[in-house]
């Protein structure tokens, strides 16, 4: 994610979200020995659309149905939601990787599976949880049923003036965190960041604070409550802010810092923008210029000092050992972690597998575009060219989704694998296939412009 300024709500709710992705994304890579891949793809034909799923192949495993029938949710742990509209209800079920029955559709909602549970609702808004074969587990008890990570899992009552309170409870059902707070985000490295709710005793909020802080599994205060906003912890670290959210672009009035899990303050609250640690053990920092209302970018460590100072203009975070800036210079292009030029590109996709996308510098079709998959050389990997931007890293899986349904009639997504090529669309890795307005192979059509020069002089 580049990094520049926006509105403080919107870069939070992004970064909230991203640390939420990065969270669902190594649990992932955990099952992914154990779960098969699943993906599913839709197709728009007879004035209907229909969907189905393959693997990490490109092969069906799921046959295709029209989506006024029946609806697939994303896979998730072997499973997905399936949305049936018989005699007009609106139903919801679970199959699993085979597209066996796990769940009959006969719930008003369903969640995916986390820990083997499944939050559903019935027809009075109440939610409780099932296990995977659909055996009550909790009977609906509660107004709202978030996901179980890490054993715990909000819930929600209402309270008297209307609104709700959350506790926590266990895997067991028992309620392990009170009901007390306002607000709580993802549970993540057993801290979860909390909003007391107006509910509580006066006391309480006198004691911790009356703005955000964290907890840990077990309900104990790991920080007072006194940040503007927090982010889920991911590597070991989580962004805090202090100031006011007025609604203007990040100013002097709101800046972020950095925690560790023991609540304690490792970079101070100094930021104008921050994104998560990443693997490498670094994470993008913007400063903040009070005079000119400007930034610079560099990249900090979980130890309090500077990995790379703060002299970059634009800056995305390390992806696969690199990270894309652009200097002082003028220069754009990926870096190592110690601020060393290793690939020239106008392009900031981040690294994954080993490549990343670019613009070839040469010309090509129009129709299609320029956007390539090079490795660490600059070397294209693909002998295709894509019309449209991927700019998000390969799965655990190796597989990598790309949205098409702006481009092309009938698909709606391109699926591409790091070693396999183009698994979706069927036929579309062959040399020369597919829709020019999503693909172009620009060395065959080189070739092939150059065979028809060659006749053309022939023929003279």
């Amino acid at each position: 994610m580049r990094m520049q300024h926006s509105a403080l709500s919107a870069s939070l709710l992004m970064r909230i979200a991203l640390s939420l992705m990065s969270v669902l994304s190594s649990v992932a890579q955990a099952q992914a020995q154990e779960i098969p891949a699943r993906y599913v793809v839709c197709m728009r034909e007879d004035g209907g659309r229909s969907c189905g799923a393959i693997d990490e192949t490109g092969a069906q495993v799921i046959a295709f149905a029209k989506t006024s029938e029946r609806m697939l949710s994303i896979f998730r742990a072997g499973f997905s939601i399936v949305t049936s509209f018989e005699r007009g209800a609106v139903q919801e079920g679970l199959i699993g990787a085979n597209g066996d029955v796990a769940i009959r559709a006969q719930h008003w909602d369903l969640t995916l599976p986390s820990e083997r549970l499944v939050a559903f609702y019935d027809d009075h808004s109440s939610c409780g949880y099932l296990d995977t074969a659909g055996r009550t587990i909790f009977p609906p008890q509660w107004s709202g049923c978030g996901r179980f990570v890490e054993g715990r899992a909000m819930v929600f009552r209402p309270t008297r003036t209307g609104d709700w309170v959350i506790g926590l409870i266990n895997e067991t059902g028992k309620l392990e965190i009170d009901y007390q707070f306002e607000f709580t985000g993802q549970l993540s490295e057993g801290r979860v960041a909390a909003l007391l709710s107006p509910e509580v005793a006066p006391e309480l909020v006198d004691k911790i604070g009356d703005a955000m802080g964290f907890i840990d599994t077990d309900g104990a205060f790991i920080t007072d409550f006194r940040f503007l906003a927090a982010t889920t912890f991911v590597n070991g670290m989580a962004q805090v802010w202090t100031g006011q959210e007025d609604g203007r672009y990040l100013d002097a009035d709101s800046f972020c810092g950095y925690i560790n899990l023991e609540g304690e303050l490792i970079w101070p609250i100094e930021f104008a923008t921050a994104d998560d640690f990443t693997p490498e053990g670094v994470a993008l920092v913007g400063t903040w210029d009070h005079e000119t209302r400007e930034s610079e970018y560099g990249f900090v460590r979980a130890d309090g000092t500077w990995a790379l100072a703060p002299t970059f203009d634009i800056a995305d975070s390390f992806s696969d050992g690199l990270a894309w800036v652009r200097m002082k210079d003028g220069w754009h292009g990926y870096i190592d972690l110690k601020g060393e030029r290793v690939l020239p590109s106008n392009f900031d996709g981040p690294f994954s597998e080993g490549i990343a996308e670019t613009w070839e510098s040469s010309s090509c079709r129009n129709e299609c575009g320029c956007l390539r998959y090079v490795d660490r050389t600059g070397e294209p990997v693909f002998p295709f060219a894509l019309a449209t931007a991927v700019n998000k890293p390969f799965d655990e899986n190796r597989v990598v989704e790309v949205d098409i349904s702006s481009l092309n009639e009938v698909y709606e997504k391109l699926l591409l694998h790091r070693e396999r090529g183009i698994i979706w669309p069927p036929g579309w890795n062959e040399p020369g296939a597919g829709d020019p307005n999503v693909i172009c192979w620009p060395e065959l059509e080189r070739e092939q412009e150059k065979s028809k020069k060659g006749k053309k002089k022939k023929e003279k």
